[in-house]
């Protein structure tokens, strides 16, 4: 979505959020300009402040400003990063799933293709926006699993021919949920 990386951007950010989304997918920095410009701002520690779609926030430090905008909108909040944080509306539910690694910041489209990801996790299964912002997350997580590769142009080969290839079972048997509840961990998935 970009949102903070220009006025323009963040505003139009604004605007969409009105028509009320499912799913809102970003970067730390992006949910924390998200929550500023809706007027939903919760302080966040540990942020130089957004720049786009270079983030400069940890995940969790974007969980209070994903809350808000969660019960704000009743949308599914996706914070990715390093650890992807996922929060919802309807419960306290708080989702996070390792494995991200921070090569990926430096792919140009990683967060764009998480997006679609998302996107067709939704599609597949509109009742549960939950689980589909979840599923999507779990796909990058475990397309980077395992990678020897110390650069991004390698990285980025690899995590597309490891989604072209993924089964279900790798899926679920590699996925590295933990679920938990506002003030007290629930367990894993």
């Amino acid at each position: 979505m970009a949102c903070g990386g220009t006025p323009f951007r963040t505003a139009q950010c604004a605007i969409a959020m009105r028509a009320g989304p499912t799913i809102v997918r970003g970067n730390a920095s992006e949910i924390i300009a998200l929550a500023a410009a809706c007027g939903v701002e919760v302080a966040a520690a540990g942020s130089e402040g957004p720049r786009g779609v270079d983030s400069t926030a940890a995940s969790a430090a974007a969980l209070p400003a994903a809350r808000a905008l969660a019960r704000a909108y009743g949308s599914v909040v996706a914070i990715s990063g390093a650890c992807d944080i996922v929060a919802d509306a309807l419960s306290d539910r708080v989702v996070s799933i390792g494995g991200g690694s921070e090569l990926l910041t430096k792919i140009t489209g990683v967060g764009c293709a998480l997006s679609a990801l998302v996107a067709a996790c939704l599609a597949a299964a509109p009742d549960m926006p939950m689980e589909a912002a979840v599923a999507a997350c779990v796909a990058i997580s475990t397309a980077v699993v395992g990678s020897t590769h110390a650069d991004p142009g390698n990285l980025r080969v690899h995590l597309i021919a490891r989604l072209h290839t993924m089964s279900a079972s790798e899926l679920e048997s590699s996925a590295s949920i933990l679920v938990s509840h506002i003030g007290a961990v629930s367990g894993r998935l």
